[in-house]
């Protein structure tokens, strides 16, 4: 899977498989990233084993990325692919929204 895939459908993945995890925050799209489900989680774990083993080691819930998306919107209703990319490195790196007025 990959960070364009999810972007296509956050909708699904906020109610099938809630938690996204990523090696680094997306630039392109196409970088890999693991969707989740909440049964995929120990206790106490920030990062389920299975994205653990396959290098993932930073997350985001679904529905963080939908609100970074309808932010982003509201600001912008014609933002591309590029752009809701950034917004979700600003928001993971700064956890805050992206102004765009400020780029």
């Amino acid at each position: 899977m990959t960070w364009e895939g999810v972007l296509a459908d956050v909708p699904r993945f906020q109610r099938e498989l809630p938690h996204v995890f990523f090696r680094r925050c997306p630039t392109r799209g196409c970088e890999p990233c693991l969707a989740v489900d909440e049964d995929e989680f120990e206790p106490n774990e920030d990062v389920p084993a299975v994205a653990r083993s396959r290098g993932f080691t930073h997350g985001l819930p679904a529905d963080d990325v939908s609100q970074m998306m309808e932010n982003l919107r509201q600001q912008d209703p014609h933002a591309d692919r590029d752009v809701l990319l950034r917004a979700i490195t600003h928001s993971f790196e700064w956890d805050a929204f992206i102004d765009l007025s400020e780029i």
